[in-house]
C-alpha cells in the first residue's frame, strides 16, 4: 500500500473519530448553564429560573389578594382567565413537588385569597411512585401550614401509548394519596375521571397529540370543575 495511502486513511480515521465524539457529546446551551451554575439534573433550568424570578416580581405588584394557580406545564398552559380576571397563574413547566415547596418559599405568599395546585406528573415521570409520593407528602404537610383556603388537583390520565415514563395505575395510587392527605384547609379537585377516556387513557378528545398534556376542549372541562368548586365567575 502507498505511503501517502495509509496517512490518508490514518487521517480519516481520526477525523471521523472527532466527529463521532463531537456528536455523541454536544450539550445544549441550558446544559452548558446547567452545568456552569452547578445545578444538578431537574432542578432549575435556565428558562425555569427566569419564569420563576418573572412570577417572584409580577407578585410584588399585584394590589389586591389574588387567586393564585400554581404547578407544572398543566397549569402553565392553562388560560385562567376563562374562569377569572382574579387569578394569577404561576404554572412553570417541568415544577416537581420539591420545587414547588421551593417557589412557596421564594414568593413568599402571605395573602392569597385561594391557591389551587396542580403538581404530580413529573414527579412520577421522573422519580418514580415511591420518590413522588415521598415528594408530594412534604408539599401537603407545608401547605397545611397556610391560612389560606387551598386546592389540591388530581393528576390527570395519560395515553400510556404515547407516555411510557409512568402508568395511569401509578397515577391512581398517586391520587388516592392525594385524597387522603387532603384534609381541611385542603380539598380536592377530582378531575381524573372527566377527563380519562372509555380506552382506560387519556380521553382522544382532550389530548393535545402528545398522550401528556391537554388541548382546548381538555381545558374546557377542567375550567368547569375549578370554577365551580371555587365558586368564582368571571366579571
Amino acid at each position: 500500500m502507498p505511503r501517502w495511502l495509509v496517512i490518508l486513511l490514518v487521517l480519516y480515521a481520526g477525523a471521523g473519530t472527532l466527529l463521532a465524539g463531537f456528536m455523541a457529546y454536544n450539550p445544549t446551551a441550558e446544559e452548558r448553564l446547567r452545568r456552569k451554575l452547578n445545578l444538578p439534573t431537574y432542578t432549575y433550568s435556565a428558562y425555569q429560573t427566569v419564569l420563576s424570578n418573572h412570577y417572584e416580581n409580577r407578585l410584588q405588584l399585584w394590589t389586591e389578594r389574588p387567586i393564585l394557580f400554581l404547578g407544572d406545564s398543566h397549569i402553565q398552559y392553562f388560560d385562567t382567565s376563562i374562569i377569572s380576571d382574579h387569578i394569577m397563574n404561576l404554572g412553570v413547566g417541568g415544577l416537581t413537588s420539591n420545587l414547588l415547596r421551593e417557589h412557596l418559599r421564594a414568593y413568599e405568599i402571605n395573602d392569597a385569597q385561594i391557591l389551587v395546585i396542580g403538581i404530580g406528573i413529573n414527579d412520577l415521570m421522573r422519580l418514580g411512585s415511591v420518590q413522588a409520593q415521598h415528594n408530594i407528602r412534604a408539599l401537603i404537610k407545608d401547605l397545611q401550614r397556610r391560612d389560606e383556603t387551598w386546592f389540591m388537583m388530581e393528576v390527570m390520565p395519560v395515553n400510556e401509548a404515547l407516555v411510557s415514563s409512568t402508568q395511569n395505575a401509578e397515577i391512581v395510587k398517586f391520587n388516592a394519596l392525594i385524597e387522603k392527605l387532603c384534609v381541611a384547609p385542603c380539598r380536592k379537585l377530582a378531575v381524573y375521571d372527566q377527563l380519562l377516556g372509555p380506552s382506560g387513557q387519556l380521553d382522544q378528545d382532550y389530548d393535545s397529540g402528545d398522550g401528556l398534556h391537554l388541548n382546548r376542549e381538555g381545558y374546557v372541562v377542567l375550567s368547569n370543575t375549578i370554577q365551580s368548586a371555587l365558586g368564582v365567575k368571571r366579571d
